[in-house]
């Protein structure tokens, strides 16, 4: 749960798309990787086997969390929408029909049709100065009074 509440709270703050983890994701930096969705946390070669530790950003192997994200049926139209803001469920549902209902094939088809993609769609959040922290985690635990101080803490830092 308190994962969850992680992640809907980062989410609602800061507009953008986190892992199951809590933890901001964007695509990687790479053009071969340029439809993966990496985290960039360093979380030890344990973790993330057969890659140097962390997850992306550029390339390479997914921590879990990212992983089960991008394989996540329900995310396709969370990040169809995100890379295509412009267009709306009439395009996406021909496109994901047409692809199998593989997202990262609806993407290159709908750009192959001429729609415009983002550039960024997920943008990085940055850790929150001291003193905007403070008043922002007090924030947090008074519109989510069943959120902890740590946890409303570590959502803010994601």
């Amino acid at each position: 749960m308190a994962k969850e509440v992680n992640t809907q709270v980062t989410e609602h703050l800061c507009g953008v798309l986190c892992n199951s983890d809590g933890a901001p994701v964007s695509f990687g930096t790479d053009d071969s990787y340029a439809e993966t969705l990496y985290c960039g946390r360093d979380m030890g070669r344990d973790a993330i086997p057969h890659s140097d530790g962390k997850c992306g950003p550029s390339n390479g192997p997914q921590c879990e969390a990212c992983k089960k994200l991008q394989d996540n049926p329900s995310q396709r139209w969370e990040l169809l929408s995100r890379i295509f803001p412009q267009l709306s469920a009439d395009h996406f549902v021909p496109a994901l029909r047409q692809s199998g209902g593989n997202w990262e094939q609806s993407a290159f088809l709908l750009q192959k049709l001429g729609a415009a993609r983002m550039s960024d769609p997920f943008p990085r959040i940055p850790t929150p100065p001291a003193a905007v922290e403070s008043a922002s985690i007090a924030g947090v635990l008074e519109v989510l009074g069943h959120v902890d101080q740590n946890t409303a803490k570590a959502a803010l830092r994601r």
